[in-house]
């Protein structure tokens, strides 16, 4: 299900800026994660978190939440991850994710943009 486009911008180091186009999708999949074919050149792994646990995560009630990490060479692992544990962002990007897939959950289908 299509939710928009997001425009990222990321400085790595000064004067050193990626832009980003990045079309969001909510793909609602039985199958877990660890089913996923990964590519070791694009990561390392995907992270499966509870949606509530994400939320209280990313809305800064709780310092870190325990999550399973599925490595791109077919291992899976417990994992504890913080907010600080992901790539930085201004617009809480993580936050509203997960406040859509929760919406998603429920049977809304209207109005899911990111």
């Amino acid at each position: 299900m299509p939710l928009g486009r997001r425009l990222f911008v990321y400085c790595f180091a000064p004067g050193i800026q990626e832009y980003e186009f990045q079309d969001i999708f909510l793909l609602h999949k039985k199958a877990g994660p660890g089913g996923l074919a990964l590519q070791r050149e694009e990561l390392d792994g995907v992270i499966e978190m509870d949606v509530e646990e994400g939320i209280a995560l990313f809305s800064g009630k709780k310092a870190q939440v325990g999550t399973a990490l599925h490595r791109s060479d077919g291992r899976t692992e417990r994992v504890a991850v913080s907010a600080d544990d992901f790539v930085p962002c201004l617009d809480n990007y993580y936050l509203k994710l997960l406040l859509l897939a929760k919406r998603y959950f429920k049977g809304e289908r209207e109005l899911l943009i990111i």
